[in-house]
């Protein structure tokens, strides 16, 4: 699966076209980890927004230091992370993990993504309403189980 056919498929990117996509697509880039590797850590300054293209990442809130640490979720194929540093411009509110071998992940910087957005409000509104869309479905999954 090549980066526009996996961006065509995040629900982030819904709604946009097929123009709009390629110019996402251009900027991103790839990178692979392995298992246990660290993508980021809890409290790390943000500055990328990610893509699971294959494999999956954990992300695990807690302190290693006091063996409190746990997995909040796993994303696999086609789920985004790090968009609400991107909307808040906060620190990392978990940390991301490879749990498989050989886990590929896409990535654009927040910078990339600004100036696109800048340069295409139509996208930009359509990718922050997405975001706002999806961040208020997980925040009601995460009330309805307490």
């Amino acid at each position: 699966m090549d980066d526009i056919d996996l961006l065509r498929n995040i629900e982030m990117f819904e709604g946009l076209s097929d123009k709009q996509i390629k110019k996402l697509a251009d900027v991103f880039e790839e990178r692979v980890l392995q298992p246990g590797e660290d993508l980021f850590r809890l409290g790390d300054k943000a500055d990328h927004l990610y893509l699971v293209k294959d494999g999956f990442i954990e992300l695990i809130v807690g302190s290693p230091s006091s063996d409190s640490m746990h997995v909040i979720r796993n994303l696999g194929l086609g789920q985004s992370f790090g968009e609400m540093s991107w909307v808040d411009r906060g620190l990392r509110s978990a940390t991301a993990r490879a749990a498989t071998e050989n886990t590929l992940i896409v990535y654009v910087s927040f910078e990339a993504l600004d100036e696109i957005c800048d340069k295409n409000p139509k996208i930009g509104y359509r990718i922050f309403r997405n975001i706002a869309a999806d961040l208020s479905f997980r925040l009601r999954q995460d009330t309805e189980k307490n």
